[in-house]
């Protein structure tokens, strides 16, 4: 499968190379930014209440 079909089907995953969260973001850009990296991601207001 060529790489734009790959990620079209969420087939792409990435690793932080820091082994956490980069510090200068707060934890709900931290969970925004990894959200963004897959196309059914639940809402992210949802995941960040569930967690408090």
């Amino acid at each position: 499968m060529d790489p734009h079909r790959a990620i079209a089907h969420g087939l792409n995953s990435a690793v932080m190379q820091t082994g956490g969260f980069l510090r200068d973001l707060t934890v709900r850009e931290g969970v925004e930014y990894v959200a963004a990296l897959f196309p059914t991601a639940r809402p992210v207001d949802e995941v960040v209440s569930s967690c408090a």
